[in-house]
């Protein structure tokens, strides 16, 4: 059989993309599709899909696609990011992420591209392992202490010194932030998209404030379980060598639920900052790989925090 690949460009094909998600990876809504696919991200090239269709028209596979920037002028690294794998039960078996693959090698190579990143699951790892990727370990959790019974409150702003911490469900930061060559930039248009955009996820922010500059940052979400609510840290920056702000911050956001937690791949600073703070690490599963598309190839170091994964 052959099979058509091509970029989905009509939102009214949503229903189709939806369908073939729920033959492998779940429910989905056409909020989600629409804002994920057709809504300007603030990044220099905008997420899109690769779908695959057999002779008769039908959507046969998909794999959503991210591309990002990391750093800025001569140290600038652009990045793509393969994102949900599907293939219809119907289809499998017959290369279609191979297909896909190449694809979107060549689209990228084209257009001066660095690096591949990918997060494999136990299907696909043995695809990018053959096609020469490179796997990087040393991603983490960071947990604090569970307390199963714990009267929760929202935090409320304070101040240590002459630093303010406020607290808000938007996100409040308006001006050129935190540019790091090792971490997609994050432009206040990229974050405002990322964060308040999203439909299916309300995330929280601790800001920290000198004057009415924005120094630092933590965003999270409130992931209630059967028994207790986690406080999964999904981004934050935090530029200070002294603990003890981000530390109140966590203890703060903390009394919400019953433990927090941050995943992510970090420097030894940002490692030895965390557990100063208090929390445990320990590994997970999660599988990084990468493949240099230039001479460039990928940053390192390289960090990555949950919502780097979480598109």
């Amino acid at each position: 059989m052959e099979y058509k690949i091509s970029v989905l460009k009509d939102p009214a094909r949503i229903p189709e993309l939806i369908e073939l998600f729920r033959t492998g990876l779940g429910d989905t809504t056409e909020a989600f599709w629409k804002w994920r696919l057709f809504t300007d991200n603030g990044q220099q090239d905008q997420p899109f899909a690769v779908i695959l269709e057999d002779e008769s028209g039908f959507m046969a596979g998909v794999t959503s696609v991210l591309p990002v920037l990391y750093g800025e002028g001569e140290s600038a690294r652009k990045c793509i990011q393969f994102c949900d794998w599907v293939v219809h039960p119907d289809h499998r078996g017959r290369g279609l992420i191979k297909m896909a693959y190449e694809y979107a090698w060549t689209y990228f190579l084209d257009r001066g591209y660095d690096f591949i990143m990918e997060f494999p699951n136990d299907n696909s790892y043995p695809i990018f392992q053959k096609y020469g990727f490179h796997e990087e370990p040393h991603i983490n959790c960071w947990n604090s202490r569970k307390h199963m019974f714990i009267s929760k409150k929202a935090p409320r702003d304070f101040r240590i010194n002459d630093m303010e911490i406020r607290f808000s469900k938007e996100c409040p930061i308006t001006g050129a932030i935190f540019s790091r060559d090792d971490r997609i930039c994050r432009t206040p248009a990229y974050m405002k998209w990322k964060y308040d955009g999203n439909p299916e996820t309300e995330y929280h922010w601790a800001t920290i404030w000198k004057k009415e500059n924005c120094t630092g940052y933590v965003v999270y979400t409130l992931t209630k379980g059967r028994l207790r609510t986690a406080v999964n840290v999904y981004d934050w920056e935090y530029p200070y060598a002294d603990s003890h702000i981000l530390r109140e911050i966590l203890h703060k956001i903390g009394k919400q639920g019953n433990y927090v937690s941050i995943w992510g791949r970090y420097s030894k600073t940002e490692e030895n900052l965390l557990e100063q703070c208090g929390l445990r690490r320990s590994m997970c599963s999660t599988r990084l790989m990468l493949k240099a598309l230039s001479a460039k190839g990928w940053p390192e170091p390289l960090t990555l925090t949950r919502i780097d994964t979480d598109y």
